[in-house]
């Protein structure tokens, strides 16, 4: 239906909205443990990206997982992670 349709557009749109005022989607990364000689670091890290909001980093199985918020592509976010970690 129209009415519906018009809704659903406008709480659509109000859910974009406040996920661009949070600081972009929430991201996961998934990291194996054994890929990461310094585990407890991870945290400082991925603050310092730029565009990086409300980190936070737990333990899974044999994975170190991250989430974060970030507003850029997923690729550059991918590629800044790497780049961050090799150092």
């Amino acid at each position: 239906m129209p009415g519906q349709q018009a809704s659903l557009q406008k709480a659509l749109l109000g859910a974009f909205i406040n996920v661009v005022e949070q600081g972009g989607l929430v991201r996961s990364i998934k990291i194996k443990q054994k890929h990461l000689q310094q585990p407890e670091k991870l945290h400082g890290v991925l603050s310092t990206v730029g565009g990086a909001k409300d980190v936070s980093i737990y333990q899974h199985r044999d994975y170190i997982v991250a989430n974060l918020r970030y507003a850029g592509p997923t690729g550059e976010l991918a590629a800044i992670v790497q780049n961050s970690l090799q150092v």
